[in-house]
């Protein structure tokens, strides 16, 4: 996924599951490692890290399609629900 405006963009992708093979265990099975790079006028960076599980991953998208929208119900709120937590990311889902 790319956001982008003008001179700032952030782009992230999943990149393979943190494992190989599967342990049998719910968690360490969909965990997922991210890859993103980061742009503004004062530089790029990029990481590599494994981050979200893949319901997490589902989450994270459907609030970052929303927000441009205006369709996220934290839109403008400084504090959104932490994803994994349960709670709704985007109006209407």
């Amino acid at each position: 996924m790319l956001l982008s405006e003008r001179a700032n963009s952030a782009e992230l992708r999943p990149l393979r599951y943190q494992f190989a093979t599967a342990r049998g265990n719910r968690y360490d099975d969909n965990w997922l490692v991210i890859g993103g790079t980061m742009t503004t006028a004062e530089g790029t960076w990029s990481f590599a890290d494994p981050s979200l599980l893949t319901h997490e991953a589902r989450q994270v998208a459907a609030y970052l399609r929303a927000v441009p929208q205006g369709r996220c119900l934290w839109a403008g709120d400084p504090s959104p629900p932490v994803p994994g937590s349960g709670a709704p990311v985007a109006a209407g889902r």
